[in-house]
């Protein structure tokens, strides 16, 4: 028999969703009550990641920007906000160190780590604790740009290839923080250069596998090579990913070119910009719908912390007094995991799919320092989560889709300058005075004083000339013909007349004529007195 919920009240009536502010707030509220309590009984928010705030659960949507270094995150990010946010850096080398959250402010002003943490509604205060080594990287910029009004966006360093699977090299535990952020945004946005993939796309979406629904893949730069050669990376790289995640049609994947020169013009520029646009109302779709991801996400962890809470109440009563031992962290196995997930899965307290993977229980419980606060089930606290999940969920989301959703508009498409490239000064001549109207000098040109008659009226009105508007004046202008052409006047035989004609008519002849011509002369003698014999008068 458990004694646990003897010590523990059930939690306050609460009022329905529909009867607090906004959605978020009736499941920040719930979520309090129904969630927390197990949470940490369970230890989940030190195994995982830390729970949610208030601010973190009722805050702007957001938007993150990740993948490897230089593949122009912080170039797209600039495109996007129509500024070049203060502290930005761009570059070939790894350029942006510092994982940096972009909100609206009336001036450009850079926050560092220790004010923010200070804030206590700041929506991602709970940085602090990735310690002062993360700190030191971490900062926000205000700009004053118009989508940060509704929305946050994060900048983040570029993913190394050689680092370990915790990404510990980076002097602070990188993929942990990329956890944490990707469980509380509601976009992912993972750029690849199409110049070079890399060794790391499996690593990025192993990591990125949990939150699939939110990703969002831009093939960037996409202009700047051949188009079958564009082919060709897109079909790499959903190759690469479905080793990853076991399926092949995975993620919404766009070609893309954000950056301030003109495109590249080929037959793809046409399937980038129609990508751009779809990308464009997929984050206008996302803005409005933000709210249901958010309900979603802690659904979710929801389902898993009541997992946890079945898996360590079961674990204690089969391993008596483990609490009491030294080397406990021996028994927590991969193994151990399994065999108590099958009884769960058979018992129903969850379904296959939903079990959590083995290496997130093993290598976060091993971290502990102990395991004092596990306790096996209590009855109350099981049915308030069960009902959290089954029941009241449903009802927060209808508050959702009730409420008016936010109006705005990305605007990738919107009228901007964008440069060109000029490979010498020839083509930028043409570039720059190809839209010019020629020049027309009016004191040396001749203007002719003659007046062009007006047309002929039309008949009825319907565009038929009149019967004597159509009528075409033949022209009596005589053709010049060159003086080495003209006949001898002093030849008055018409056979001299015509052998003048025959020679004249053998100056323009082609070569190939010429030879036709040759190789026969009786025929021509014949012909000769055969023509001499009809103009004789009968």
């Amino acid at each position: 028999m458990s004694f646990c919920g003897l010590n523990k009240k059930k939690c306050p009536a609460l009022l329905p969703p529909s009867a607090m502010p906004s959605a978020l707030d009736a499941l920040y509220e719930y979520y309090l009550n129904k969630v927390r309590p197990v949470e940490e009984i369970t230890s989940f928010n030190k195994i995982t990641t830390p729970g949610f705030t208030k601010s973190e659960l009722t805050g702007k949507p957001t938007i993150l920007f990740l993948g490897p270094y230089s593949t122009g995150k912080t170039t797209m990010i600039n495109y996007i906000i129509n500024n070049v946010y203060k502290g930005s850096k761009i570059g070939p080398e790894p350029t942006t160190e510092n994982f940096t959250v972009l909100t609206y402010g009336d001036e450009e002003k850079v926050i560092d780590s220790n004010t923010i943490i200070c804030m206590q509604d700041y929506q991602f205060r709970q940085v602090e604790s990735f310690g002062q080594q993360f700190l030191n990287k971490f900062q926000q910029v205000e700009v004053p740009s118009e989508i940060l009004k509704s929305v946050n966006i994060i900048d983040t360093p570029g993913i190394y290839e050689n680092t370990d699977e915790e990404g510990t090299g980076v002097g602070y535990q990188y993929n942990k923080v990329l956890r944490y952020f990707c469980q509380r945004v509601e976009m992912i946005v993972v750029l690849f250069d199409v110049n070079r993939l890399g060794s790391c796309v499996p690593k990025i979406m192993k990591l990125l596998e949990p939150f699939k629904e939110k990703i969002k893949v831009i093939l960037n730069k996409s202009d700047t090579i051949s188009p079958d050669s564009l082919l060709k990376v897109r079909e790499n790289l959903l190759w690469q990913l479905a080793k990853v995640i076991n399926t092949y049609d995975i993620v919404n994947l766009y070609y893309g070119s954000y950056w301030d020169y003109d495109y590249d013009e080929t037959f793809m520029t046409t399937i980038i910009k129609k990508d751009q646009k779809e990308f464009e109302k997929d984050i206008n779709e996302f803005a409005k719908h933000f709210k249901n991801t958010r309900i979603g996400q802690i659904q979710k962890r929801a389902r898993k912390i009541r997992f946890y809470y079945h898996l360590h109440s079961l674990f204690l009563k089969k391993h008596f007094r483990i609490k009491q031992k030294k080397d406990w962290a021996k028994t927590i196995t991969a193994a151990e995991f399994k065999n108590i997930a099958k009884v769960l899965v058979d018992t129903q307290i969850t379904t296959e799919c939903n079990v959590p993977p083995v290496e997130e229980w093993t290598s976060g419980v091993k971290k502990l320092n102990d395991l004092k606060s596990w306790k096996t089930v209590d009855k109350i606290l099981d049915s308030q989560l069960e009902e959290f999940i089954n029941k009241d969920l449903n009802s927060i989301i209808l508050c959702a889709n009730q409420e008016k959703s936010p109006e705005w508009n990305l605007m990738l498409n919107r009228p901007r300058i964008r440069k060109h490239q000029y490979d010498s000064l020839e083509k930028k001549n043409i570039v720059e005075h190809k839209n010019k109207p020629p020049e027309v000098d009016l004191k040396n040109k001749n203007i002719s004083k003659e007046v062009t008659p007006p047309l002929p009226p039309l008949n009825n009105n319907v565009g038929i000339l009149n019967d004597g508007a159509a009528k075409i004046k033949l022209s009596t202008d005589v053709i010049p013909i060159p003086k080495n052409t003209l006949p001898d006047k002093t030849s008055t035989t018409s056979t001299k007349s015509r052998s003048k004609k025959s020679k004249m008519k053998n100056e323009f002849k082609s070569p190939m004529d010429t030879q036709l011509d040759t190789p026969n002369k009786t025929t021509g003698t014949s012909k000769k007195n055969i023509s001499s014999v009809a103009t004789q008068p009968l």
